[in-house]
């Protein structure tokens, strides 16, 4: 008759358990395989603790017996009891998470803080640079290579000119 109870309660475990967490119809399939799978391996296992494993027309009684008793007076002060302990579970959870996002919230918004003060002076520093830069480099193109390159242009062909005078004459 225990075994039968103990088959009522794993039975209803499980099918609050798949309600409350939803799964899909694949995962539903799969479940059910191992549920009864694990069910089964329980059943020999608590025979060989009873009766040394011996499967009897009165065992077999017993456990249709006490699954019919669990399901008939038990099953729904059972079920009500665990869906209160789902909820009870679920709030205790959301307070958990609500716990630790305020204490991440502690500890990384000085964090970000400190980043954002000490990053974005940083990075305007960085682009004033670069600005600089490249006014820089648009100055000294102007200002040095250009009468550079104008030079020796035309210092380039004053020497071509006196190398070629050279070998002609």
């Amino acid at each position: 008759i225990l075994i039968g109870l103990i088959i009522g309660i794993s039975f209803d475990i499980y099918n609050v358990t798949k309600l409350t967490f939803r799964p899909r119809r694949t995962l539903v399939y799969i479940g059910d395989i191992l549920f009864w799978i694990i069910t089964s391996v329980n059943i020999i296992f608590l025979l060989l603790i009873g009766n040394w494993g011996e499967i009897r027309l009165y065992v077999v009684i017993g456990v249709i017996v006490g699954a019919l008793l669990y399901f008939r007076f038990l099953r729904r002060a059972f079920t009500k009891a665990l869906f209160k302990l789902v909820r009870i579970l679920q709030r205790f959870w959301n307070v958990i998470k609500k716990v630790f996002g305020f204490l991440w919230l502690v500890i990384t918004y000085p964090l970000v803080l400190i980043s954002s003060i000490v990053i974005v002076p940083i990075g305007l520093l960085g682009r004033l640079c670069m600005r600089v830069s490249h006014l820089s480099r648009e100055l000294t193109g102007k200002l040095v290579l250009n009468p550079v390159k104008k030079s020796t242009a035309l210092l380039t062909g004053a020497v071509r000119k006196k190398w070629k005078s050279f070998f002609k004459g």
